[in-house]
C-alpha cells in the first residue's frame, strides 16, 4: 500500500519539479513551482522507501526514509512559506536602509526591491 501510494507522488513530484525548471528564468512562480514538485517527490520517496523497508523487512530503511522524509519536507516547508506567505512580512519595496561601516566620508545605503537586495556606495 505504502509503496502504491509513494510511486505516483514521486512520479507527479518529478513532472513538477521538472516544470519548474523549464520556466523562464524571470517567471516569478519558477522556484515555487519547484518547491511545490520537490516537497511532493520528498513525500513520494518516503512513502516508497517506507513501504519497500516494510516489503523487504528492513527496519533501518523504513526509519531512514521517514527520517529524512521528514526533515526535507520541513525544509521545504520552510521555503514554502518563505515563497508565499513570507511576503505578507517582508519590506515594502524601495526601502532603505543606512549603515557605516567606519570608514569616514562613505555612505552605504542598502536598498530592498521587490526581486533583490543591492548595495551602492557613494561618496559624500
Amino acid at each position: 500500500m505504502l509503496l502504491t501510494s509513494g510511486a505516483p507522488l514521486l512520479l507527479v513530484g518529478l513532472w513538477r519539479e521538472w516544470d519548474g525548471l523549464c520556466r523562464p528564468l524571470r517567471d516569478p512562480a519558477k522556484a515555487l513551482t519547484w518547491v511545490r514538485g520537490f516537497r511532493l517527490l520528498m513525500i513520494g520517496l518516503a512513502l516508497a522507501g517506507s513501504g519497500a523497508g516494510w516489503l523487504l523487512d528492513q527496519t533501518w530503511l523504513i526509519v531512514l526514509s521517514l527520517a529524512i522524509g521528514g526533515e526535507e519536507m520541513l525544509e521545504s516547508s520552510i521555503m514554502h512559506f518563505a515563497l508565499t506567505a513570507g511576503a505578507i512580512y517582508s519590506l515594502p519595496s524601495g526601502a532603505k536602509f543606512q549603515t557605516y561601516d567606519g570608514n569616514p566620508g562613505v555612505e552605504r545605503s542598502f536598498s530592498i526591491c521587490s526581486t533583490c537586495a543591492f548595495a551602492c556606495t557613494r561618496r559624500k
